[in-house]
């Protein structure tokens, strides 16, 4: 079964400082609107594989305001946004 999202952002989650704060805050907006939001964190080479998700991050998890897309389930979404220019990079390279 495929899971639905309104919005779907692609990026490292795990990022800290402004580029997780920025995240966080869009999240919330989008939420507040009323749009189901996902992200599917992609691991860059930026930070090692122990660095855990970005706490605003997890608040807006907490809150109930975004998803984690995991798994093999197949996901669909209205709006898939790429945050991160090393994001999109490692994304052409797979």
């Amino acid at each position: 079964m495929t899971r639905h999202f309104d919005i779907v952002i692609v990026a490292d989650g795990r990022l800290p400082g402004g580029s997780s704060a920025a995240l966080a805050e869009e999240i919330a907006i989008q939420a507040r609107a009323g749009h189901r939001t996902a992200l599917l964190q992609l691991d860059t080479t930026l930070l090692s594989a122990r660095h855990p998700l970005a706490p605003r991050l997890r608040a807006c998890l907490h809150r109930g305001e975004l998803e984690l897309a995991l798994g093999s389930t197949p996901i669909r979404a209205d709006l898939l946004l790429v945050r991160g220019p090393r994001v999109a990079a490692e994304l052409d390279a797979e």
